[in-house]
């Protein structure tokens, strides 16, 4: 090794990954050198995010060995950073060696060999001056595991969504953007539709897929609920660098239900901050919203330009024919098998639900008609076909088909309400009416509560911000925290213990009991449609 290109000490912020040499303990040399010269364009703020994040450099044979944590990494600094060093490294190099000599340049991924590691013992030691960049105070091992808000059901992932017309391109384009296939210029991509047509689903879905295909990579997957509170924290709790850190040392940064950010100006300026942060290094953003940029009130003019800026694409209702494969795929995933007869029933159903309220059918209304249906066989097992199929008796049980056609009823989906779910609830849990619509933080009234709210996602047609209303609130962001909250402890497998007669249940196993029993009571005679 040439003189003046020693190793720097190892106490001398020995293992930091984000100084100028991205961990390769080489002191003033060719890569510090190159370092610098890309430091000094429009390149420098990435290049540094980089160091800190996920690439090294050192020095090889006269040349510089760049070396990824993992593929993803790789393009990206390929895509961001090769032409700015390339340049860089040749122009060190002829000055080095005084003159125009031509320097190698390698991309390798994964960690280092031991037989790659710089040997420290036979270099001096030279001193320098520090430099100012951010690493993270954490091992290299912590440092590529972000957590993902929420932990993801295995039913949420790519492979198990279904495409029909209505949102093969919304598929197309995130599966291009988790196997690597995008073309390059589309980091940022919003996806819109109405509630249930399967947004999360697929923000869930590309973030499973993205981890998988890019190991040691950096995903976070949080709400724009979230968002909100982790800012505002932030800020009561002066932990805005925290924060930040948290949000911009990423590879993929999925947000789901942007338009709650209407009205947050605060927040939506953190957002912008964080758009232009990621920007330069190469990061991929995804979006979901119920409606699309133009349609979202109350956005900063800065804000509604950057959603603007990404593919907009859109999630329409499913067709006839995604509705009856949606309807098997769920009752298989339930354990049951559900014949072509039966589908289209259910189908036929679920179009006089739609054409009574004058919407659509969204996968979120198959989802509950089709769990109200397993639910009731579960209870009623007579209700099974001789070979353990589910009948037409089931279903017209289950959905209130029956009543209709005879009656002119609604079926069971639209009879319950938020009332009748309240009610079932806080009987079955010890819990009284006006604790539940209270404002009392005892713990059984607290599960209690978000149950409810859960339960009446599930089994109602109501909107977050009727549901919250019909429990006394005038802020709908409680009703989505609950049923957050809900659905991270049944994914988590948490369980009951909270001073009820379900303790010992899972919080998955009591919501299933609970929603038998709301389906038992909706489907008596003389329930109505109170909120």
């Amino acid at each position: 090794m040439a003189p003046g290109r020693g190793a720097r000490s190892d106490s001398e912020g020995g293992g930091r990954r984000g100084a100028s040499f991205g961990g390769s303990g080489l002191s003033r040399g060719l890569v510090e050198g190159v370092i610098a010269r890309v430091r000094s364009t429009e390149a420098g703020s990435a290049l540094d995010h980089h160091l800190a994040t996920n690439i090294s450099l050192r020095e090889v044979d006269g040349g510089i060995e760049v070396r990824a944590s993992c593929p993803f990494a790789a393009d990206r600094f390929k895509r961001r950073l090769l032409g700015h060093v390339q340049s860089a490294l040749q122009a060190e190099a002829g000055g080095a060696a005084g003159q125009g000599r031509t320097a190698s340049l390698a991309i390798v991924v994964g960690a280092p060999s031991e037989h790659d590691a710089p040997d420290r013992t036979k270099a001096p030691i030279v001193r320098r001056e520090p430099v100012h960049t951010v690493t993270p105070r954490v091992s290299p091992t912590e440092r590529r595991r972000v957590p993902t808000a929420g932990r993801r059901s295995a039913d949420h992932s790519l492979e198990s969504y279904l495409v029909g017309p209505s949102n093969r391109l919304a598929f197309d384009t995130v599966r291009r953007m988790a196997t690597g296939e995008a073309p390059i210029g589309l980091e940022h991509v919003l996806v819109h539709g109405e509630s249930g047509v399967g947004k999360s689903h697929l923000l869930e879905g590309l973030a499973d897929a993205f981890e998988r295909a890019n190991p040691g990579s950096r995903v976070r997957r949080i709400s724009a609920e979230e968002f909100i509170s982790g800012f505002v924290h932030a800020v009561q709790n002066n932990t805005m660098d925290a924060f930040r850190r948290r949000l911009r040392r990423v590879d993929l940064l999925c947000i789901d239900d942007v338009h709650v950010l209407a009205g947050k100006s605060g927040s939506q300026a953190e957002l912008v901050h964080t758009f232009d942060a990621l920007r330069p290094t190469g990061a991929r953003i995804v979006m979901a919203s119920d409606a699309p940029p133009t349609a979202i009130g109350s956005l900063s003019a800065a804000l509604a330009s950057r959603l603007r800026g990404a593919a907009v694409l859109g999630i329409e209702a499913p067709d006839a024919d995604l509705r009856r494969r949606l309807i098997a795929a769920r009752a298989a995933r339930l354990g049951y098998a559900l014949s072509h007869d039966s589908v289209a029933m259910i189908d036929a159903e679920l179009e006089l639900t739609g054409q009574r309220r004058r919407g659509s059918i969204t996968a979120r209304d198959i989802e509950g008609a089709v769990t109200q249906i397993i639910a009731t066989v579960r209870l009623m097992p007579e209700l099974l076909g001789p070979d353990g199929s589910i009948s037409a008796a089931a279903i017209q049980r289950a959905l209130g088909h029956r009543d209709r056609t005879r009656s002119g009823r609604a079926p069971l989906a639209s009879r319950v309400s938020v009332s009748d779910i309240a009610a079932t609830v806080a009987a079955s849990m010890g819990v009284s009416a006006n604790e539940l619509s209270g404002r009392g933080r005892h713990k059984r009234v607290v599960l209690a509560r978000a149950v409810t709210i859960f339960l009446c996602r599930k089994l109602s047609t109501r909107s977050y911000p009727e549901i919250a209303q019909s429990m006394g609130r005038t802020a709908h962001s409680f009703a989505v925290m609950a049923h957050q909250r809900v659905t991270k402890q049944i994914r988590d497998g948490e369980m009951v213990e909270v001073g009820c007669p379900h303790d010992g249940l899972t919080v998955g196993s009591l919501c299933e009991v609970l929603e038998r029993e709301v389906v038992v009571a909706g489907s008596g005679p003389g329930r109505s449609d109170r909120r």
